[in-house]
């Protein structure tokens, strides 16, 4: 696996953090500005209007959700909890779609201690992507094992082709997206 590009330092990190979060806003905004100047001038209709500023409004709601995750991240006090329990409660997240999600899970799993609210939004962030990477409707299922040695497994497995080998190594770097404008490159960071 290539090492990937160096680690940025904090304050390069929030710099592009902060430029990619204002072109995000100021695209939004251009859309919603457009939108509201062709309803006024008549040259759309309502319906049309709405629903293009809807869509507007939600890109920057997911940006604002993303920004408050990032910024939550590594905050509060790491705590037990079981895998089987993440997996069950991720997998009946209605964000998931229901019943888009089959469970393999294993007995006899060592509690995990972390920051549970970290390790859930990762393993959001790993289902989301594999929704987008497999065909519509197609399975994905999480596993849970337990590993020799007293640790845990938990994977998310899809039908989709996989992290081409020349880019797995950037998947976990700050900012990095294969999913064009979609995404943020915020949440498996």
């Amino acid at each position: 696996m290539p090492a990937g590009p160096p680690r940025a330092s904090g304050q390069n990190l929030l710099g592009r953090l902060a430029s990619r979060a204002a072109h995000d806003l100021n695209n939004a905004l251009a859309i919603l500005s457009g939108h509201l100047y062709l309803l006024r001038a008549a040259a759309e209709t309502p319906e049309e209007a709405c629903a293009a500023i809807e869509k507007a409004a939600e890109q920057v709601a997911r940006l604002s959700k993303s920004l408050e995750q990032l910024a939550s991240i590594g905050h509060g006090e790491p705590e037990s909890f079981e895998w089987n329990d993440l997996a069950l409660e991720a997998a009946s997240d209605p964000i998931h779609g229901a019943g888009a999600i089959t469970l393999d899970l294993g007995s006899g799993l060592p509690p995990a201690r972390g920051r549970r609210p970290d390790i859930r939004r990762a393993l959001d962030c790993l289902l989301l992507n594999s929704r987008e990477a497999g065909a519509p409707g197609a399975p994905i299922r999480i596993v849970t094992a337990p590993l020799p040695g007293g640790g845990a497994l938990l994977a998310v497995e899809d039908s989709g082709t996989g992290i081409p080998p020349e880019i797995s190594g950037r998947v976990f770097t700050p900012l990095f997206s294969t999913s064009g404008q979609r995404g943020r490159g915020i949440g498996l960071t």
